[in-house]
């Protein structure tokens, strides 16, 4: 297996914006019928966080939320001045902050999210709309994600959507300038395929069957300009592959456009889908109805695309469907073999002698695949051997999977991306990838993914924690810590003794943030050992624990 000597740097780009007006209103709920959404370069959200957006003192309604996951755990505003040096930030610590009046998506548009923020360690995380998860660094940054109209998960069945900052751990991160814009496919195309070539390893991608003997129709309708429908079937890891931006690519480069409609059940299978309806309660019909008749013939789709981990080694529920969708359609079919964490940190692809290559003769349950796609004259993309061959080369540069993913199961926008190269590969077949970069208009505004900020001339970051050392012994430690559970949530006059560090008079979050910001560090300010923050970890799960609300 190959990579590169070593990770390509990101390019900087100028930090700059489309002047186009900020959309002030969107009809709430509305259906997609008749609706004027915004387009190319209209901005949604423009949330600078210059007050408090959660309006404590009542005098305005609440524009955002904050999702408390526990009494010490979530987030707040604060006035001290964020990047750009005007007032109000978010303090994200261990909890969700989520804008109240929803934004109505273009299901077939592409929308890109960014944020300014800054984490008090460089191991902190940032989650943007569900799908999104950056690795923060103590320097303030730029963290842009791009999602398709159509993600499930980040809109409901009528296009509402949220936006959520996520803060996955109790150092927490700082937040400001949050704004949704609409883009074009090709924006979403170019922001792509930066990701992917930010990766640490090289993509590998090995075709089995040639796109055009078993997708001919899908692909000349994309070369006659047309428009092509296509349905992606499965779990909640296709809808994984569905956020990412393949379609954008592929529609990027032929003169026709792809529509994706992702048809999902999280945890579900061919294995149902061949089924009929056993209950109306399965909302798909009357009982008895063949499942694939809402699932996907109603869309009326070009071709459709089977596949996820919720398999159960189960190769004839896919020939199952495949020859229902046969016998009722002329759709083009795809079988993807799966992708993501579904045997966590146990995958066979990460041992040192995995072989990537399938054999149709073979016992393994992509080989099976394999050989159904040829015996059907289907179309097949090896998704898993590209996944597989990618996280065993970053093994071999000391990253696991946590790299590629969001959790235990499913993918970041790394891992995505990285799948995403599998199905655009096929569908360009064995055309080369063009620079989608060098497509764009000029002076476009694509954001990085990441773009780390220099700070301003004379600027100061103003949130530095005090040194959170209760009984003045020069070292923040579980003494420390039981000082500030003691008088947690109460007014003291104890100060720092009483766990009281900013010394505003209440034992709160931010004396809780300022210890543990400096748990494990002694007066001369270090670095806190991993099992100091081990410790600090498992009491904070203690006192989160007792003081949780009835």
């Amino acid at each position: 297996m190959t990579h590169p000597a070593a990770p390509r740097a990101i390019p900087r780009r100028a930090y700059a914006r489309s002047n186009a007006a900020l959309v002030a209103a969107l009809a709430l709920g509305a259906a997609h019928a008749g609706h004027a959404y915004a387009a190319p370069g209209d901005i949604l959200i423009n949330e600078t966080f210059d007050t408090s957006p959660f309006a404590e003192d009542g005098a305005s309604p609440p524009t955002w939320l904050s999702v408390k996951e526990s009494p010490t755990l979530f987030s707040e505003w604060t006035p001290d001045p964020g990047f750009d040096g005007q007032p109000g930030s978010i303090i994200a610590r261990g909890g969700i902050v989520q804008n109240i009046e929803p934004i109505v998506f273009d299901p077939n548009a592409y929308y890109r999210v960014s944020v300014e923020a800054a984490g008090e360690t460089p191991a902190d995380e940032i989650g943007i709309n569900f799908r999104w998860n950056f690795q923060n660094s103590s320097a303030w940054g730029v963290y842009t994600a791009v999602t398709p109209g159509h993600a499930s998960a980040f809109a409901d069945a009528q296009g509402n959507a949220s936006v959520r900052i996520v803060s996955r751990n109790v150092f927490g991160f700082r937040a400001d300038n949050v704004i949704v814009e609409e883009i074009t496919a090709l924006d979403a195309a170019a922001w792509g395929q930066e990701v992917r070539q930010a990766l640490p390893v090289t993509p590998q991608v090995t075709p089995y069957v040639n796109a055009g003997d078993t997708i001919g129709a899908t692909l000349a309708k994309l070369q006659n300009g047309e428009t092509v429908r296509v349905v992606m079937l499965g779990d909640s890891i296709v809808n994984d592959l569905a956020h990412s931006t393949w379609a954008a690519q592929v529609s990027s480069f032929y003169p026709g456009t792809i529509e994706v409609i992702p048809s999902i059940r999280n945890g579900t299978g061919m294995q149902f889908y061949q089924g009929l309806v056993e209950s109306e309660d399965e909302g798909l019909g009357a009982v008895g109805t063949p499942r694939l008749q809402a699932t996907v013939l109603d869309y009326n789709p070009d071709l459709v695309l089977l596949g996820g981990v919720s398999h159960g080694f189960d190769v004839s529920a896919y020939a199952s469907v495949v020859d229902q969708l046969q016998a009722a359609s002329n759709t083009d079919i795809l079988i993807a073999t799966e992708a993501g964490g579904y045997d966590f940190g146990q995958t066979e692809y990460l041992q040192p002698d995995w072989d990537p290559a399938l054999n149709p003769a073979g016992e393994r349950f992509e080989d099976e695949q394999l050989a159904l796609a040829l015996a059907e004259g289907v179309g097949f993309v090896d998704v898993r051997g590209t996944w597989g061959q990618a996280l065993n080369d970053a093994q071999d540069l000391g990253l696991d999977e946590a790299f590629f993913m969001r959790d235990s199961v499913h993918m970041n926008h790394f891992g995505q991306e990285l799948t995403a190269t599998a199905l655009v590969e096929f569908f360009l077949n064995g055309q080369p990838m063009p620079d989608f970069d060098t497509l764009l208009p000029p002076g476009t505004d694509l954001l990085d993914p990441v773009v780390l900020l220099e700070e301003p001339p004379g600027y100061a970051d103003p949130y530095t924690p005090p040194f959170a050392d209760a009984n003045a012994d020069g070292v923040v430690d579980l003494i420390d810590f039981d000082a500030l559970a003691a008088n947690y949530g109460q007014n003291t006059a104890n100060g720092a003794a009483g766990g009281d560090f900013d010394l505003d008079g209440v034992v709160g979050l931010l004396d809780f943030n300022a210890l543990a910001a400096t748990f494990g560090q002694t007066q001369a300010a270090g670095v806190p050992e991993p099992a100091s923050l081990a410790v600090l970890a498992a009491a904070t799960s203690l006192l989160a624990r007792s003081r949780r609300p009835d």
